[in-house]
């Protein structure tokens, strides 16, 4: 029984403290190492799948920084990348193999940080298609990009970052789509990093779009459907959205960006 406790007690002592020493490990060759990050936007263009995140943005200035070359999809070379689409990923791919050559570079880093919230509402209203569309970005765009790159991370040894959700661990109603969307590279001595944050106040959080959606999920609901739930149900469901992004959305992003 005490070793137990002891292991209980030790085991997180140990984590913090490997935390602290990992935070001032530096990496050699910094200045001359790039890094592609894509989901970069404002989160204005979200819905358009260009994926707009905070944490992106503010990922970016913290690389730059610290002196690394940033790709967001002046050591900052930013172009559109639709994670969704093949030809903008290849275009985006050459534009990379241009600046890396340009610049005598090596790509450090691939952060797959692209990503829509989809709508929120329960899977009674949902069709297939609110599914696919957060699919494409969340899973098919990671594999999409990841697969576009994997030759140069293989190359220069270096590291694979995905930006998961606490909803892929801890599911919550009304986020289906959102939550269902979310070690062979390790031979070549690539890193693949899986950062899972909670609520932030980004622009895939945004609670007007999501109203919206609500609104037009329940509009376009046979009128069978919403007898079955209640007249008043569709405004129960944004107000249970608007009360759990109130109560769990956290503003500071450096929990993040420096994880």
């Amino acid at each position: 029984m005490f070793s137990l406790v002891m292991l209980f007690i030790t085991l997180p002592v140990l984590y913090f403290i490997y935390g602290l020493l990992g935070r001032k490990l530096t990496i050699s060759g910094i200045e001359r190492k790039a890094v592609l990050i894509t989901g970069c936007g404002s989160g204005e263009i979200q819905q358009k799948h260009f994926c707009g995140r905070r944490f992106g943005r503010d990922l970016v200035k913290r690389c730059l920084e610290n002196g690394l070359t940033v790709f967001a999809g002046c050591r900052l070379h930013a172009f559109q990348m639709d994670v969704t689409d093949d030809e903008s990923v290849r275009n985006s791919r050459k534009i990379v193999d241009a600046v890396l050559k340009e610049k005598n570079l090596v790509f450090h880093a691939l952060v797959n940080n692209a990503g829509i919230i989809g709508t929120f509402y329960y899977n009674d209203f949902l069709t297939l298609d609110d599914y696919k569309e957060v699919w494409d970005v969340n899973l098919c765009g990671v594999v999409r990009v990841t697969q576009t790159f994997r030759d140069l991370i293989k190359k220069s040894r270096g590291r694979l970052v995905i930006c998961s959700s606490a909803t892929t661990l801890f599911p919550m109603p009304t986020h289906g789509p959102y939550c269902c969307s979310k070690h062979e590279l390790l031979p070549y001595g690539v890193n693949v990093i899986e950062i899972v944050p909670g609520c932030f106040k980004t622009g895939i959080s945004n609670l007007e779009p999501i109203l919206k959606r609500n609104d037009t999920v329940w509009n376009r609901a046979p009128q069978k459907l919403r007898d079955e739930f209640g007249h008043d149900y569709n405004e129960k469901v944004k107000k249970y959205v608007t009360e759990v992004q109130s109560k769990v959305t956290a503003m500071d992003t450096t929990w993040v960006i420096d994880a």
